[in-house]
């Protein structure tokens, strides 16, 4: 099958000196899925063997895509509350659970 016969391949949408934009079908995407996202797009993008350079600048989900995340369970406040910090950035903080702490997870930095 020829790519320009294929409805699942990707197409360029427009094309300006050295900035391409690149149409992905709704189809390809598992919505939720959020790893197959990044493999579709920059799996794609940066597995050409023929581009010597590349950089990725933007992604633009469709609604449709989008709708299938309810967003992060804590906001910056909560995140400030839980680690106790204030009035300086947050910066380089995980969480990660402990066998010892029964399944709470404590700052790590």
């Amino acid at each position: 099958m020829r790519r320009q016969d294929n409805p699942l391949a990707a197409r360029v949408i427009l094309a300006e000196g050295s900035n391409v934009e690149i149409g992905f079908p709704e189809e390809l995407f598992e919505p939720g899925n959020i790893p197959q996202y990044l493999s579709v797009v920059a799996g794609n993008l940066f597995g050409l063997g023929d581009l010597k350079k590349v950089r990725l600048q933007n992604v633009i989900f469709l609604e449709s895509l989008l709708a299938a995340h309810k967003g992060p369970s804590f906001g910056i406040e909560d995140a400030r509350k839980i680690f106790g910090v204030y009035g300086r950035p947050l910066v380089g903080i995980c969480t990660v659970p402990l066998p010892e702490t029964k399944g709470t997870a404590l700052p790590c930095w």
